[in-house]
């Protein structure tokens, strides 16, 4: 029997829910259909000097799961 593993999605959203651009981390276990989301973060928009950036905690968030070893991907 092959054991469930927990697998997330990084899908970057232009305008959620009305707040402007953001990542939205889902997750779903390998037996499952349906994403859920984990968690939701907003880019930083610092003007055109330096940008629009992800934030730490986006930074952090990943290097988690790849201590817990939950496969990731970016779509």
């Amino acid at each position: 029997m092959k054991k469930n593993k927990l697998e997330c999605r990084i899908r970057y959203v232009e305008d959620w829910r009305g707040n402007g651009e953001h990542y939205l981390f889902e997750n779903k276990w390998t037996n499952e259909t349906e994403w859920g989301l984990d968690a939701a973060f907003k880019l930083l928009d610092y003007g055109e000097e330096k940008g629009v950036v992800m934030s730490y905690q986006v930074l952090i968030k990943i290097r988690n799961m790849k201590k817990l070893g939950i496969e990731f991907y970016f779509c």
